[in-house]
């Protein structure tokens, strides 16, 4: 918008300013295009017993295979955790996972594997833990049908190191009906948005802006 007012100053200030301004280059198109995530390939596959004891020996590629059981039922012959409500938020490389335990919300992997969080989940309950309908890279909820636990178990022992992926996108805030004069608006990214990378965020106050999250974003 500065740039078309600009482009029709006949002043000498205006039309120095005009000539600044396109041959600055900008700070955001230094920014690789690409985001990257770190995995230790430490995974963890949650759902019920008798389903996901079968999968640790296939999943033997990875660091660690931590078990977490969602029905309680007990098996010797497996080291299982278990819990009637989990909570899993993140991405490839850095999943939290929160059990509850006697009311108190614990942090799974800090138990189990001594590390802040989980590289890898292979989702094997029904619902699924995460319920954006484009999975996060790295999260893999097999049990409400899609992938197919075969591609899973194939591709999931590949996860281990460092990953880049496009950004696939930027907000033009020029035509972004969000906000205006400190009010709410248009929020259609935001409901369309299958993968969860769109939040609004800002106050009455302050005015609101949408807030990309490049690392959830699939295109």
């Amino acid at each position: 918008m500065l740039k078309q007012q600009l482009k029709q100053a006949d002043t000498e200030n205006g039309r120095a300013r005009l000539y600044a301004l396109e041959n600055t280059v900008e700070l955001t198109n230094l920014i690789p295009p690409t985001v990257s995530y770190e995995s230790l390939g430490n995974a963890l596959v949650v759902g019920p017993t008798s389903i996901i004891g079968s999968l640790a020996s296939q999943l033997s590629d990875m660091t660690t295979v931590t078990l977490l059981s969602t029905d309680g039922e007990k098996d010797e012959s497996l080291s299982l955790y278990f819990t009637s409500k989990v909570a899993i938020s993140g991405f490839l490389g850095s999943f939290q996972v929160l059990i509850q335990n006697q009311g108190e919300a614990i942090n799974l992997s800090k138990v189990a594997i001594n590390q802040a969080h989980f590289d890898v989940i292979l989702d094997m309950t029904l619902d699924g833990c995460m319920r954006e309908e484009v999975p996060v890279p790295g999260y893999y909820p097999v049990g409400r049908g899609h992938p197919k636990l075969a591609d899973a178990l194939e591709e999931i022992p590949t996860l281990k190191g460092t990953f880049d992926k496009p950004k696939f996108f930027r907000l033009n805030n020029d035509i972004c009906a969000h906000s205006s004069r400190g009010l709410k608006g248009c929020e259609r990214c935001v409901d369309a948005c299958p993968a969860g990378a769109l939040e609004s965020i800002g106050t009455d106050k302050i005015g609101y802006k949408i807030e990309i999250n490049l690392i959830y974003a699939k295109g």
